[in-house]
């Protein structure tokens, strides 16, 4: 008798299927939503930089030791966004120019939503290609 696989084991790190979610992720959710007065146009241009270089990373070191669940995807992208908050204070502090910190709220509000759209998309189409069950 074969046995099913659990949908929580580690499927292990797949390279090309992370690429292709990880970029298309935040383009399809553009190009679905993009109707709401531009503002995911705008939030691809200023968070994609951020997406690709703090998100990348965190989501290979994560995907490398745990499985690709959808939860704890999210949250990372959360916790990640709360990281850059004293990164941009100190950046404030080191520059003397605490004017660029009057946008935070905005950002950060739009980035926890894009965020949360962005991190979701990209774990379940990382699931489909990795051909893992879809909770």
């Amino acid at each position: 008798m074969q046995d099913t696989p659990d949908p929580t084991e580690c499927t292990g790190f797949q390279f090309a299927p992370f690429i292709l979610a990880f970029i298309a992720a935040p383009f399809l959710v553009t190009a679905l939503t993009f109707w709401v007065y531009l503002i995911p146009f705008y939030a691809l241009m200023l968070g994609g930089p951020v997406y690709a270089v703090v998100g990348g990373p965190v989501l290979v070191w994560y995907l490398r030791r745990y499985p690709p669940d959808i939860i704890p995807i999210i949250l990372l992208a959360m916790i990640a966004q709360l990281v850059l908050i004293p990164l941009l204070l100190v950046a404030a502090l080191y520059s003397g120019d605490w004017n660029m910190l009057e946008a935070l709220p905005a950002l950060l509000s739009m980035g926890a939503l894009f965020g949360l759209l962005w991190s979701g998309t990209f774990i379940l189409m990382y699931r489909l290609l990795i051909r893992a069950p879809i909770p």
